[in-house]
């Protein structure tokens, strides 16, 4: 299980009969009295000796084996042996009389494998049967197919290895002619499949998962498919509305536990359980979605970066980034296909799997941009749309993310200003930050700091890194309340925070790039973002930009190094085509009732933004809240989205908002 099953994604193989779903379970079948096929009821496992007869696998899930045995023991970059070695367990080492039972079984036998010879082709096989079952794994290495047929049934003398004989037959065919009509078997796209959870922060819930099964390219008919990871979590009432909640996640790539709980267990979604369904659709490319694009070149002994510059990380990343590029290209990695709008066409295709009639849609930032190309390419399924912090698809985002930063801080600074305690705790705050900054640039603070695990680091906390710091503490929900007592901190000479926020940026940015890790699958973020921002600005242009903006110079540094330096340039060389015309970045119209909530302190998404979005929209209703990036964190969110859900063509009720009053940070 430890080494080779959960490596590959064979979610729903094992060997312990308690761990299988009784409703996924195949029962024998065997002829009855009266010659008729029929279930015996029970599981005749007789075989004393593990692992013979006492493996519960899937087809989808031997195909994953079968695969990495085609690859000599790889899978999505998951290797569970050596190629050496997988090869020497094929080496023939002796004949056995099981060749004679059927005439492509020849008598020769490696390891655990059997050889044999098809339509003049070596196959590779490796044949089962018991009491009521049958099956067959057959593998043609030189050609690169593979045959697997299962059968869950005892059947006539004259017909005894019917499931070895069809997977030797479906093997010829394959092999010689393949006849057209094997495409009339073939599964329907899109469909659902069920699999166990990956996430652990799911264990023990009574959430529910499976992927989406579509087409990579939609343009291409004979494109191969894809899987895109969902949750299901059921509704808590006994008769849930007939339109689910769809929830569509930010990044673009992102996920995760945060997701998982937002989505399922967070305030918000317990409101919107004890109505409907919620199903979490995560991003294709990303996460536990198959395939998914990590960058295993960024992972590095983070405290290797503590002493660097901002600048300097952002220089080494975007080597590992180009590495990381170049591998998936050469894989035959097809970068085009996995922009928003084939992420809107995973929300169609999930609502059309599922067979809902209507659904709720919400999306927060990225994920509020495919969930607008939905608004305005497939209205008529939409029951409503919620937009939280919006990133409309015919905005340049990182164009606008240094002007968006400055705006948030001088924001968080003037609600200060304006508000009796906090401006007497912390007087002539703007004046303040600018002398901060200043001090920083012209001489950065050196900072002896502990990590988690108590290990002593020295940082270097510049301006650069001071603006990232307020950055990355305005961002989210409340965080605008701590940016004075921050300010001030830095002011009177105590930069641990900063130099805290580094140290987790670094480990964040060179940890394991793996799906358990929950790190983001850089590979999938880069192609959406190049296929959007990168088809309608670049580097030079949005340089351009952010020197006309009126801001400080160390916002201005910060926000060419991180946001540009790291996100932007990148898509100079991303290998992706737009559409075109390049419709993923035309601006949206919609009649659909839409709910739209911005952030006066969003460092990202502000609430211009929004407004200008909502323009397009003939059934909206915007409120502006004061809080960062994410509202839904938010009670007054929360409950204007379950009023809007409740009945999508009525205004909210917002008096919430009035009664929302900042939790300052105040010095003790």
């Amino acid at each position: 299980q430890q080494h080779i099953f959960t490596p590959l994604g064979m979610a729903q193989t094992t060997f312990l009969l308690a761990e299988v779903p009784t409703t996924t379970l195949a029962l024998p079948h065997a002829l009855d009295e009266n010659g008729e096929m029929a279930s015996t009821g029970i599981q005749p496992y007789t075989r004393p000796l593990a692992p013979s007869d006492t493996l519960f696998s899937s087809v989808i899930d031997m195909s994953r084996l079968a695969i990495a045995s085609l690859n000599h023991g790889e899978l999505d970059g998951v290797r569970i042996l050596s190629a050496e070695s997988w090869q020497q367990m094929w080496t023939v080492q002796t004949e056995t009389w099981f060749g004679d039972l059927l005439d492509y079984l020849a008598p020769e036998y490696a390891y655990g494998w059997y050889w044999g010879d098809v339509a003049g082709q070596p196959v590779v096989h490796h044949p089962g049967t018991e009491l009521g079952y049958q099956n067959i794994f057959l593998l043609a290495p030189e050609e690169n197919l593979a045959v697997i047929t299962m059968g869950n049934a005892l059947a006539a003398d004259e017909n005894f290895f019917y499931a070895m004989a069809i997977g030797q037959e479906v093997l010829k065919a394959l092999l010689g002619a393949q006849p057209t009509e094997t495409a009339a078997t073939e599964l329907p796209v899109p469909r659902f499949e069920p699999s166990d959870c990956k996430y652990p922060v799911l264990a023990d819930t009574d959430a529910e998962c499976g992927y989406l099964v579509v087409r990579e390219d939609r343009s291409n008919p004979d494109s191969p498919t894809i899987r895109v990871h969902v949750i299901k979590y059921p509704s808590t009432s006994a008769t849930p509305a007939p339109d689910p909640l769809i929830g569509i996640p930010g990044g673009p790539g992102a996920s995760g536990d945060f997701y998982a709980w937002l989505f399922g267990f967070s305030p918000a979604a317990e409101a919107w359980r004890a109505e409907r369904d919620v199903f979490a659709l995560e991003t294709r490319g990303a996460m536990y979605s198959e395939p998914a694009f990590y960058c295993p070149e960024t992972e590095a002994d983070w405290s290797e970066f503590v002493g660097m510059s901002m600048a300097e990380e952002v220089a080494w990343t975007a080597e590992a980034y180009r590495a990381c590029h170049d591998r998936l290209l050469a894989g035959g990695v097809n970068f085009s296909a996995y922009g928003f709008l084939d992420i809107a066409g995973d929300i169609a295709d999930l609502r059309t799997a599922l067979g809902f009639e209507k659904v709720n849609v919400y999306g927060v930032s990225y994920g509020t941009t495919p969930a607008m190309l939905v608004m305005r390419d497939s209205p008529e399924w939409l029951r409503s749309v919620t937009l939280d912090s919006i990133i409309p698809p015919d905005i340049a985002y990182l164009e606008h993310t240094l002007e968006n930063t400055t705006v948030a801080i001088n924001n968080a600074i003037a609600a200060c200003a304006a508000d009796a305690i906090c401006n007497a705790a912390y007087p002539n705050l703007e004046s303040v930050f600018a002398a901060v900054l200043t001090q920083l640039r012209q001489e950065p603070a050196v900072v002896t700091i502990n990590d988690e695990e108590g290990v002593e680091h020295t940082v270097t906390v510049d301006d650069v890194k001071f603006v990232h710091f307020l950055y990355d503490s305005i961002f989210i929900g409340d965080g605008f309340t701590t940016v004075p007592a921050g300010i001030y901190a830095a002011y009177q000479g105590d930069l641990q925070a900063p130099a805290k926020i580094w140290l987790s940026y670094i480990a964040g940015q060179h940890g394991p790039a793996t799906a358990q890790a929950g790190a983001w699958a850089k590979g999938m973020t880069y192609a959406a973002m190049c296929l959007q921002d990168g088809s309608v600005t670049d580097l030079a242009t949005a340089t351009a930009i952010y020197d006309a903006v009126d801001t400080l110079p160390s916002l201005r540094d910060w926000g060419v190094t991180h946001m540009l330096g790291e996100w932007l340039a990148p898509c100079e060389y991303w290998a992706v085509t737009p559409a075109d015309p390049n419709i993923a970045t035309a601006p949206v119209a919609s009649d659909v009732p839409t709910l739209l909530l911005g952030g006066i302190f969003d460092p990202e998404a502000p609430p211009a933004i929004s407004v200008a979005a909502a323009e397009g929209f003939s059934h909206s209703f915007f409120y502006e809240l004061p809080a960062g990036h994410g509202l839904l964190l938010m009670d007054c969110a929360i409950d204007l989205m379950t009023q809007f859900l409740a009945d999508p063509t009525v205004a909210p009720d917002a008096s919430c908002i009035d009664a929302m009053t900042p939790n300052w940070v105040l010095p003790e």
